[in-house]
């Protein structure tokens, strides 16, 4: 285990910032684990001090504090960076709004238009094939005619099926009616 410093002064008067004398030597002793170092620091004397009157120490006048030039003058230029930061921060987020908003509304009319003609393309080649294989009925048509002849078709289909519900209704109820 170590043991904090101990330190050996080897003068008798206290240090003060405002002596101009030169450093006396103090002599750190410090132990630990069966070892002793010695640290040395210089220290300030206070001779100087004691031979200026306190009165004119009192008396001194100090330089007068420039709060604009230190405190006023950086604080404003900060206000003034911080603005400009602000206004080009504004500017580049409204940027990116603009940009993200017309990228998202473009972004399913172009997704559907892919998936239109994807689809198209699919139809074209089962027609392709069909017709390979001998079993196209017509000529290849887009994809709206397309959509139009399975409407027609279906609905032909459906008036065929009304038609015979129709007679088998009036054949059960002529046969009733015997």
């Amino acid at each position: 285990m170590s043991s904090s410093p101990k330190a050996d002064l080897h003068s008798d008067k206290s240090s003060s910032p405002m002596s101009s004398s030169p450093p006396k030597q103090i002599t750190m002793v410090s132990t630990s684990n069966n070892s002793n170092r010695t640290q040395t620091a210089d220290v300030l004397s206070n001779q100087n001090l004691h031979s200026r009157p306190l009165s004119d120490i009192i008396g001194e006048t100090f330089p007068p504090f420039d709060h604009k030039t230190n405190i006023v003058t950086p604080f404003n230029n900060e206000m003034g960076r911080d603005v400009v930061f602000e206004q080009e921060l504004s500017s580049m987020l409204l940027n990116a709004i603009l940009e993200t908003h017309a990228w998202a509304s473009t972004r399913p009319k172009h997704e559907s238009s892919l998936a239109a003609q994807n689809i198209e393309q699919k139809i074209v080649s089962v027609m392709e094939t069909e017709k390979e294989q001998g079993m196209s009925l017509s000529r290849p048509r887009s994809s709206s005619t397309l959509y139009a002849g399975i409407v027609d078709k279906t609905r032909q289909q459906l008036n065929h099926f009304v038609t015979q519900i129709k007679t088998a209704l009036a054949a059960l109820t002529g046969l009733a009616g015997i």
